[in-house]
């Protein structure tokens, strides 16, 4: 028996070999079957309450002067000190004693990963540290005030805060500003050191906190991410303004809240201004309203002023017109009336809406608004090998905003699992966006970071979040969530919704929508190869988007089911393809399950795998806008983590190629994947051309065939338009042409139509849609469909369009002439 005992265990061992093989190599359908099951699925979308569900610490939220203090825009009483530059950086074990040696300095702000010399195991917990030492220097100004506050405008991993030896506080939150009160600590006309203590990784933040949900991300670098300023002010100062505009009563209500810091009552008077931003003496409305006010020591007051705007210019992403509205506060002090402190802020008049029922959608001004943009993940970003200091280069930033997302008729995105640094938001007014801001939150099941969160945490930085960025003409809604079945941001969203009345609350997807008119996101990755993400109910090929009529929700069942119980509500669909490829032209790991669904077999060449890409994303980008099932298509990802392994640079420690991928060849000079940005610009076009169908049938060689065709109009002009449909061949030859079709397209509206052709022989073409404008309203824009390819890589010549454009003037001459069809 002994003897046999080797054999046996051998046996044993060879069999688990084999179920392991086996469960190896059937791990989808595996997985699959796991979460079909309703009582796995159940299980694994339950989100109990945590021990720490009401656990609290103490925060330096601002309470007296630091909101939007990253930017002074022509204050005359406040004085804001900028103290962003390289400073000094040291790391060692977690004390209350700064080290008497800093060999390093950082970039502020910025993240730790550009401190030079440069620090290794960033990110992640190391024996190496348990923080980081930042230090500076600056001389305070001669004069001095009677209060002084250091802002700290987004810092990570936990911050404790040092003034010339003096402690100022500690804050916690990650995407949150802190204010520190360095009254009795600065010294004014003299050299001041600041000392900030940071956490090295997040194990450094109590488990409870909310320090961002991201699980495709590997590493969460420290660093002071945004601003640091100083901010002088007289005893009693303006903490917040809050900026409502209100364009059909035609006025602005402007909630100002300040903050006594003496010791004796004050009786003054606060005023505001408001002018055209970028007219300082433009007169709009009354000149200046004023209300007399009496502030008691210690005492924090809201006064709610109201400014008539008879005139004014709406703003959109199409004018982004601003105002400025300048509030100051002013009293007697000393038998001398002047201003004690005074804030500029800017503001847009717009109106950002969601609407439920029969009108369902997204509106702007009061006219319903069709979303077509991107995703910025920033944050994920931050991990990229290429990243540097870009995201802080103001005119790089300002050119990624402004330049390929408007050639792409980019009216918004989405700001991914996290907040930005202020002023990308402040860009984002000036050139015209509709932002979704959202938080750092993806809980698809149990198991995620935020499942040991304070309700009390979240809510203080929901609120810090809500209250720094609420002027914001761009921001048109905020969004709790990711992807989350966690009901804590349900209870959030209740929590602060009566902060800002004046815009809506998206809840992640899969959790029921908070409010009566709250938007649903939605993911339809309809390719990913049957099921294991996105959850499809079967696996979906190209041909079915033929006969799919692509209204939400599209996920059905499974944790990755979108809600489904208020059908009433409007949806915006902002992710939907799952293709992403690196500059290389390497799927990454994700995006083989959808490759081997659309290629099955097939092993493609860097360039058509770049080529398939570009091709379907845009294509599927124009059909989820052509079904008209979605207030708004959103492109995943315009900016993010995009590394291939094989590029790493020496000294990056994450040496693994991304999850996802933008489509950035050289980020640093914001040059595209070429196909993609050719292809985008169509996809995005306010006017749409789309050919409904995909599959082979609807394309008989040899015979003459009405092919379906979808036009949008998302502009608010009437436009006379031009459709035809070209068949090309493998080398970029026009085999046939149809005859031009004229018609009308109203204003927001959708047109379905066909299109005779006589469909060629060859077995290979390319059927390109195009659509043009006889008075040249707009560029022509263009659909493309791929039939009888082994696969959709094949990268095929677009057809002579120069010619084609030079006949746009005799189309002009005859469009009067043809009869519509």
């Amino acid at each position: 028996m002994l003897k046999s005992l080797p054999k046996i265990a051998g046996t044993i061992f060879a069999l688990i070999i084999v179920l392991l093989a086996i469960g190896w190599f059937n791990r989808t359908s595996i997985f699959v079957w796991m979460l079909n099951n309703e009582t796995i699925s159940t299980w694994l979308t339950t989100f109990e309450p945590s021990e720490d569900y009401e656990s609290s610490v103490v925060g330096s939220y601002p309470v007296a002067a630091c909101q939007n203090s990253h930017v002074d825009w022509g204050e005359k009483a406040r004085r804001t000190i900028s103290l962003n530059g390289s400073w000094d950086v040291a790391q060692g074990e977690r004390t209350d004693k700064p080290p008497a040696d800093y060999r390093h300095k950082v970039p502020v702000p910025g993240l730790i990963t550009e401190a030079r010399p440069a620090f290794t195991e960033m990110g992640i917990e190391s024996d190496q540290r348990d923080i980081f030492w930042y230090r500076t220097t600056f001389t305070a100004p001669e004069e001095a005030s009677a209060q002084a506050f250091l802002c700290l405008h987004k810092a990570k991993n936990g911050v404790k805060v040092w003034l010339n030896g003096e402690p100022l506080g500690e804050h916690y939150g990650t995407f949150s500003l802190s204010e520190y009160n360095g009254s009795k600590a600065i010294r004014y006309g003299q050299a001041n050191e600041l000392v900030v203590r940071l956490g090295a990784d997040r194990s450094q933040l109590p488990s409870f906190v909310p320090a961002g949900d991201d699980d495709e991300k590997d590493r969460w670098y420290p660093g002071l991410w945004d601003s640091v300023s100083l901010v002088l002010t007289d005893e009693l100062s303006i903490a917040n303004v809050k900026i409502e505009p209100d364009i059909d009563r035609k006025l602005v209500r402007i909630k100002t809240i300040v903050l006594n810091g003496g010791a004796k009552p004050y009786e003054g008077w606060l005023s505001q201004k408001v002018t055209p931003w970028l007219d300082e003496n433009g007169a709009v409305g009354p000149a200046e309203i004023e209300t007399a006010i009496t502030v008691a020591p210690g005492e924090r007051q809201t006064i709610l002023q109201t400014v008539d705007m008879p005139t004014f210019e709406l703003w959109s992403p199409e004018t982004p017109f601003l105002y400025r509205a300048h509030t100051t506060l002013g009293g007697g002090k000393d038998g001398i009336v002047g201003a004690s402190d005074d804030r500029v802020n800017r503001f847009g008049m717009r109106k950002v809406e969601w609407r439920s029922g029969t009108d369902k959608g997204f509106y702007l001004n009061n006219r319903l608004y069709y979303l077509r943009g991107t995703n910025i993940g920033l944050h994920r970003f931050f991990e990229d090998a290429e990243r540097g200091e870009l995201p802080w280069d103001e005119k790089w930033v300002r050119a990624l905003l402004s330049g390929h997302p408007k050639d792409f008729h980019w009216n918004s995105f989405r700001n991914h699992t996290g907040r930005l640094p202020n002023f990308w938001y402040d860009l984002a007014d000036e050139i015209g966006f509709i932002v979704a801001d959202e938080y750092s939150f993806w809980s698809v099941v149990r198991g995620t970071e935020s499942e040991g969160w304070s309700i009390v945490e979240l809510e203080k930085e929901f609120r810090g979040w809500i209250s720094e960025n609420w002027n914001h003409a761009s921001i048109g809604w905020w969004d709790a969530a990711n992807e989350n079945h966690n009901p804590l941001s349900d209870e959030v969203i209740r929590r602060v919704r009566a902060m800002d009345p004046t815009r809506q609350w998206e809840n992640g997807g899969y959790r029921p929508p908070v409010g009566p008119n709250d938007p649903i996101e939605e993911h339809p990755y309809k390719l990913n190869a049957g099921g294991a993400l996105n959850l499809n109910d079967r696996r979906y090929t190209l041909d079915d988007f033929t006969t799919m009529e692509g209204q939400p929700p599209q996920a059905t069942w499974g944790p990755f089911a979108t809600y489904s119980g208020a059908p009433e509500h409007p949806f915006i669909n902002n992710e939907y393809a799952f293709l992403w490829v690196t500059h290389r032209g390497r799927p990454t790991e994700l995006a083989k399950l959808s490759f081997e669904n659309i290629a099955e077999g097939k092993v493609l060449t860097p360039k058509e795998y770049l080529e398939a890409y570009a091709y379907l994303t845009a294509e599927l980008s124009a059909y989820w806008r052509a079904m008209r099932g979605y207030a708004g298509v959103q492109h995943f990802v315009y900016l993010s983590k995009c590394n291939d392994e094989a590029d790493v640079p020496e000294g990056w420690e994450v040496r693994t190629t991304s999850k996802t991928c933008d489509n950035f060849l050289d980020v640093k000079n914001l040059k595209l994947e070429p196909r993609w940005a050719r292809y985008a610009r169509s996809a995005f076009a306010p006017q749409l051309i789309y050919l409904r169908a995909w599959d082979e049938a609807s394309y008989p060689r040899g015979k003459r065939a009405s092919v379906p065709v979808i036009l949008l109009n998302d502009d608010y002009n009437k436009e006379d338009v031009v459709a035809e449909i070209l068949a090309i061949d493998a080398n970029g030859r026009i085999l046939s042409r149809s005859e031009p079709v004229d018609m009308v397209l109203e204003p927001v509206s959708r047109r379905d139509i066909k299109i005779e052709l006589d469909i060629p022989q060859a077995k290979r073409l390319l059927f390109v849609a195009r659509l043009t404008s006889p008075s040249g309203a707009f560029d022509p824009v263009y659909g493309r469909r791929k039939i009888g390819y082994d696969h959709v890589g094949k990268a095929i010549p677009d057809p002579p369009f120069r010619l084609l454009q030079s006949e746009k003037k005799s189309i002009a001459l005859t469009a009067g002439k043809r009869t519509e069809k």
